[in-house]
């Protein structure tokens, strides 16, 4: 399952492995004003080091001052927290940009680099992560539901939080009478309504994960048909969800993260007036 962010603010988290003294105060200028928070650094190996322990929406690479570059992209593939990071290349000609974009390489700034060329493609940027975070944001709320194991009703459950890949549940350990017998991998029945909505989802999941204290969380497995946020004991994660219920959660799961931007967005408005 993925590790879900709520994402209260816009901001922008980039690594920059640059270190060209000619382009770098035009690039730096042109982030300041779009809001974008950075790491400098021409050093490839901290660059790893960063992009091991931190998440990042963006990695802007100058093509030319990797030495190994092919196991830099890799290690940026194989990286915890930042498989789906955004990956911007500093290229200065077409034999670059060749490489760059068969090396999956997403978007491209061209050397001599000019603001409105930077500003266009960090627009760019900026639609491509809030994609993402929109696939990925995760709607909390709290609903009663439906759940069962081996065909026993397990009582007292809660749901939390749903994404399009699973539900965060919330067991109440007096009420639950079979939560001392639930385990990772245990497929688990599933029935609820989105919330607002008279849409309903019933399917199958996997406990992908458990608390000590009875939390856990499903995976989906095929179905048929700013206040607090509760924290769940349990997560479960889909899989074989049908067409009809994946188009139904993801598009109340993106008007829900929509909601949250505009919001946010207003807010922002508000404050700088």
């Amino acid at each position: 399952m993925r590790n879900f962010n709520l994402y209260r603010t816009l901001e922008i988290n980039a690594l920059i492995c640059c270190q060209d003294n000619l382009f770098l105060p035009t690039m730096t200028r042109v982030l300041r004003h779009w809001g974008v928070q950075t790491d400098i650094t021409a050093d490839s190996e901290y660059a790893l080091e960063l992009i091991a322990e931190k998440r990042l929406d963006a990695i802007v690479i100058d093509w030319q001052e990797i030495a190994d570059l092919g196991e830099f992209l890799q290690k940026i593939r194989n990286s915890r927290l930042n498989q789906e990071a955004v990956k911007v290349v500093i290229a200065r000609d077409l034999m670059d940009i060749r490489q760059a974009f068969s090396a999956g390489i997403q978007f491209l700034i061209h050397k001599p680099a000019s603001v409105v060329q930077i500003s266009g493609c960090l627009e760019a940027m900026q639609g491509a992560i809030l994609k993402q975070r929109r696939r990925g944001h995760r709607e909390s709320f709290r609903i009663s539901t439906d759940l069962s194991i081996r065909k026993c009703s397990l009582q007292g459950a809660m749901i939390v939080n749903v994404s399009i890949d699973g539900l965060g549940l919330l067991l109440n350990t007096r009420t639950c009478r079979m939560s001392a017998e639930l385990s990772t991998g245990n497929e688990i029945e599933f029935a609820f309504r989105l919330p607002e909505t008279d849409e309903l989802i019933v399917g199958i999941g996997i406990i992908k994960w458990i608390s000590r204290h009875g939390d856990a969380g499903v995976e989906f497995r095929e179905a048929s048909v700013g206040t607090q946020r509760p924290k769940p004991n349990a997560g479960v994660q889909f899989q074989l969800l049908s067409d009809a219920d994946t188009v139904k959660i993801e598009r109340w799961i993106g008007e829900r993260f929509d909601r949250f931007v505009e919001k946010l967005r207003e807010s922002m408005k508000t404050g700088c007036a």
